[in-house]
């Protein structure tokens, strides 16, 4: 029986946005697509070998794609392409050296020497460095590519190309405002110089580079680079070309570092410079430039010239035109860092290389090669496929600088042995014996366990990856993975057309009437990202998308702008000369904004998992084996004297204090179990000031950045300034802006500013910072290492002097997979894995100031076994108050007033409203609250697709009644496990019931992780008919 007329507009509201959501969820009509086999995603059907070639029955490999079978055939060096029934593929058309139409089907299509190119696992993105390095070492090459870390930190002479590469750069870029060139250009090279080392101070501190010495190698390389401008920006002149020479002159510089994906040919690459050349009375046409130091050399010119070719494919799809001729460029220049001085006298030497089939056709068939190790498959599914250690080049493999990871995963995956098929390597048994004698049973275990996990971990990420050139933006957007139909606001570019690190790029919705708000669409502030831009000409049917032409993070959303923090500081000057300069209208574009998730964080994951086996690293490595691997027991000597000022403990409570005198006493390492509330971070900035105070150096380390700024707000509240803040500055807590690096000139003053603070902080993947190649620490703290996936963990170990401590509570959140394989998330942390061998070990917190009674025991009944006490009366009895009408809002209109007067005659919402309610569970059972999971999604995530238009409405109406009732919307969370219900969350705050549930906190359960709110909100999603529920955190079924 309804006790208010206003009920009735109350449920007639939520009704009509549950309905609107429904409308909006029905499934989109199908996306039009190509189907043409030129360039298109196939797969095999069938395959037959033959004598003299292989034939292949293919079809299209999505539903959109062409359906009718065609006959492919290979011959001569295509025959012996390594196939299976079920791989994904591409038959590439080229005439005249560019992307053409391919025959009719059913015609057959033969890929030969003379015609076409035949690309297997093109959604495998190598890069060109890694396919030149595949001559003559496959395995090399392997290993290069799925951990792009195994060279450690940059090398000497990697720094040196580096600077050079600036240089050069920076006289590419001016060439064109010297037009009396000579010496204005030369002065203006030489200020550069300063700037230069100024900008990369961090990296010679790191590989103990002087500045005086790189300053004179750069100043020596610029005779060189006037050379080349003087020949080739200004003019013409003979260049090398094979045993002849050619007259070249460089008409304009399109780009430099011009990043290029292409799923068309498997390839991605950075080039250094994209260039409009003329070569004779030829006409004008498109070059890619590859910039080197040193001298030219045999061996180095065949694999320079392959990384060429191959950046010479990618303009060619890139700009649809026929690349020809590509140029290869060395600077030589003093070089006492190396200990080699005037190693050339050239100054500069350049050569034109052609772009020929038969060395096309070699690379490409040799990079489908690489392809197969490279995708995740077979280590995802615990099988060992990896190439042929090289026999026979002993000197060749002394001199790999990935010897020791080659010899390493060897032992580890494959279980070599100097004298076994296997393990017969290059160095030779004695080498070999002398790198792997330490390797144990227990360690191949140990790391075959976590390298398929990360690999599991990896080809989920790269099946979502290759969604942004599978899936058009309107489909990803919807789940909630992309922000499509952009346009780039010109006005937020910067005077001189410069993105980069402190000019970030805007965009807005190309439709600016468009009622969805960029904010309600799953993209978060900080998510890495691939900006794309899809051209579509006048007259055609479907366009192009020119996938990742920058990548960055997302540094501000808003509802209608998006602003994009670009790693690439020209990359905009590239996109505004081909796409937005004149005579281009920017109705036939379109930009999209893509996550991505296949970031380097996979590579530092593997890095840290290998360096824990490689010998002479990281001094605390055998340490660090016998305590994780091995699980040998932590020791504890006695508990130190109270030598030390202990005014910090007097303000914690016993369990704190105790937890302090533990790990002070800790030999190896400790455990701190901080349950929820209870004072985990005082806990952690008490321990960092005694360990400080009494002359220890500390590494704090968190998986997020808002865990570390967490623990290092309240070190700075207490008066506590000696620490230094790692990281980029828009990542950082402004209030930590005093304690972040600042710009120097001198490698003196930048050694003063990162080793004496005693104390250092960064996320997990901020440990390749150059710092940590000199400095070492006492203690090591890892913050939320319940979260932390355990090859994350030990990263930041590998900096350990004497003793970590993990902090954590694995009753919580585990570490966030996406793998359905990894679901099994028993031993995903290291403080997990670590508690469960040695309890003993364990400091655990159990006095909690933050939940009600009624909540905290709802947390101790499901999860801590009772083990959770309120730490005062206060803190049991606390209620939210719904006291305070917002008169204002009642009288806002009719739809105001229902929904405060529903809060008095709907039983359910009335029973939420009730202070003594603190834990209350809505059942929507006789509503027809059922899930709905998105027909587009496919692939992306374990927990991406679900929605329930019925709990949105519902979440709503809770929110507006708590609003009317004096609640800040700023003191409440909503929370959902699912993307897709979180984007209709946001969506539905921002656009329904007259705004009055603007302002909540929308966010993923994860995401809202260490955060407090006065009031949660929980949309748990899940309701249908096979009674399958979401299982969360340990075996609690929600």
């Amino acid at each position: 029986q309804k006790e208010e007329p206003g009920e009735d507009l109350f449920d007639e509201a939520l009704l009509e946005l549950v309905q609107d959501f429904e409308v909006n969820r029905a499934p989109p009509p199908a996306s039009k697509r190509s189907s043409s086999f030129c360039t298109e995603r196939l797969v095999v059907r069938v395959l037959e070998r033959g004598a003299s070639s292989t034939s292949l029955w293919v079809s299209g490999a999505t539903e959109n794609g062409p359906q009718e079978g065609v006959r492919v055939v290979l011959c001569d060096q295509w025959r012996e392409t390594e196939l299976e029934v079920g791989n994904i593929l591409r038959i590439v058309f080229v005439q005249n050296g560019k992307l053409a139409n391919g025959p009719t089907p059913p015609a057959d299509i033969v890929v030969d020497k003379d015609q076409n190119l035949l690309i297997v696992h093109p959604d495998v993105l190598l890069n060109g460095t890694t396919i030149a390095s595949s001559f003559p070492c496959l395995c090399k090459a392997v290993l290069m590519g799925r951990n792009k870390a195994v060279h450690g930190y940059e090398s000497k002479a990697a720094l040196r190309g580096t600077l050079a590469h600036c240089l050069f750069q920076k006289a590419l870029t001016i060439a064109p405002s010297y037009i009396n060139r000579g010496e204005e250009m030369k002065r203006c090279l030489h200020d550069a110089v300063g700037l230069i080392l100024r900008d990369n101070i961090s990296g010679l501190y790191g590989a103990d580079i002087k500045k005086s010495e790189a300053s004179e190698f750069l100043q020596s390389t610029i005779k060189g680079i006037m050379q080349f401008a003087d020949s080739y920006l200004y003019g013409s002149k003979a260049i090398s070309f094979g045993k002849s020479s050619r007259r070249l002159g460089v008409n304009s510089v399109l780009a430099i570092e011009e990043s290029i994906w292409s799923p068309v040919f498997g390839l991605k690459g950075k080039i250094d410079a994209t260039l409009k050349i003329r070569v004779d009375d030829q006409a004008e046409s498109f070059a890619a430039l590859e910039f080197k130091t040193g001298r030219v050399g045999s061996g180095r010119k065949v694999y320079h010239t392959a990384q060429l070719l191959i950046y010479s494919l990618l303009l060619s799809e890139r700009y649809d035109s026929s690349v020809n001729h590509g140029m290869l460029t060395y600077i030589s220049g003093n070089n006492k860092t190396a200990g080699k001085e005037n190693e050339s006298q050239d100054g500069e030497h350049s050569i034109l290389v052609a772009s020929k089939r038969p060395e096309l056709v070699g690379l490409v068939t040799q990079r489908n090669q690489l392809a197969k190790y490279m995708t995740q498959e077979a280590i995802a599914e615990g099988e060992v496929d990896l190439p042929s250690i090289l026999r026979g080049y002993e000197n060749l493999c002394k001199s790999c600088f990935a010897a020791d990871s080659c010899v390493i995963q060897n032992r580890l995956l494959e279980g070599g042995a100097p004298t076994s098929t296997n393990g017969g390597v290059g160095p030779g048994a004695a080498i070999y014996n002398e790198k792997t004698a330490h390797i144990l049973p227990e360690h191949a275990e140990f790391y075959k366990q976590w390298r398929t996990k990360i690999a599991g971990e990896e080809r989920h990420a790269e099946r979502s990856q290759k969604e942004i050139w599978t899936m058009i933006a309107e489909d990803r957007e919807r789940d909630g993975y992309c922000l499509g139909n952009l346009m780039l606001c010109e006005k937020e570019a910067g005077e001189n057309g410069q993105g980069g690190l402190g000019q970030p790029l805007t965009f807005q919705r190309r439709d600016q009437n468009s009622s969805i708000p960029l904010t309600s669409r799953g993209v978060e502030v900080g998510d890495h990202v691939v900006v794309s831009l899809h051209t579509q000409e006048h007259g055609q049917s479907c366009g192009r998308l020119h996938t990742a032409l920058g990548s960055g993070f997302v540094r501000e959303l808003w509802k209608e702008f998006v602003s994009v923090e670009s790693h690439d500081e020209v990359w905009d000057i590239a996109l505004r000369r081909q796409w937005l300069g004149p005579g281009k209208s920017t109705a036939t574009t379109a930009w999209r904004i893509d996550k991505d998730e296949l970031s380097s964080g996979f590579y530092l994951a593997k890095d840290n998992l290998e360096n824990l086996f490689l010998p002479h690293r990281f001094e605390f490595c055998g340490k660090l084996r016998r305590l994780i691997v091995s699980l040998s027991a932590p020791i504890f000597g006695p508990v130190p004297s109270e030598s030390i000022d202990s005014s910090d403990l007097q303000a914690l409570n016993p369990t704190q204090q105790a937890a302090i005198h533990r790990t002070e006493a800790a030999k190896d390492y400790s455990l701190l179990l901080g349950m929820p509330g209870t004072g985990k971070t005082d806990t952690i900035v008490a321990l960092i000031k005694r360990l400080v105070n009494a002359g220890e150096s500390v590494l704090l380390v968190g998986f997020t950045h808002a865990s570390v700024d967490n623990v290092l707000v309240r070190l700075l509240q207490s008066g506590e300034k000696r620490f230094l803040r790692l990281g980029r500055r828009s990542q950082i807590d402004p209030r930590l802006h005093g304690n972040v690096e600042e710009p120097v000139e001198t490698i003196e003053e930048y050694a003063a500013q990162v080793e004496t603070p005693k104390i250092i902080a960064c996320s997990c993947m901020g440990i390749r910072h150059p710092v940590f190649r000199r400095r070492r620490f006492d203690t090591v703290v890892v913050d939320e290492s319940g979260q932390v996936s355990l090859p994350f963990s030990l990263g930041p170990l590998l900096f350990c002097k004497s003793r970590f401590v993990l902090v954590g509570d694995h009753f919580q959140l585990p570490p966030l997979t996406k793998c359905p394989g990894n679901s099994d998330t028993s031993n995903d942390s290291l403080f997990k894995r670590l508690c469960d061998a040695h309890p003993s070990a364990v400091s655990t917190l159990n006095y909690q100031y933050r939940m009600a009674e009624d909540i905290m025991q709802l947390s101790n009944r499901l999860v801590y076994d009772g083990g959770m006490l309120c730490g005062n009366s206060f803190v049991a009895n606390q209620t939210l108050d719904v006291s305070k009408v917002d008169e204002e809002l009642l009288a806002q209109s009719e739809l105001s007033k229902a929904i405060f007067c529903a809060g008095e005659s709907v039983p359910w919402l009335r029973r939420i409203l009730r202070p003594e309610n603190r834990v209350v569970f809505i059942d929507t059972d006789t509503v027809n609250g059922l899930e709905d999971r998105k027909p587009s999604a496919v692939a992306s995530t374990v927990i991406a697709s679900r929605s329930n238009s019925v709990e949105v409405g519902l979440v709503m109406g809770v929110c507006a009644s708590l609003k009317m009732r004096g609640v800040e919307l700023k003191d409440v969370g909503v929370v959902s496990p699912y993307r897709a219900q979180i984007s209709m969350l946001k969506k539905a705050a921002n656009s329904v019931l007259e705004g009055l549930a603007s302002g909540v906190d929308v966010r993923t359960i994860d995401q809202f992780q260490g955060c407090d709110r006065k009031c949660i909100i929980i949309s748990f999603v899940r309701s249908n008919p096979q009674m399958k529920y979401l299982v969360w955190g340990q075996g609690v079924y929600l």
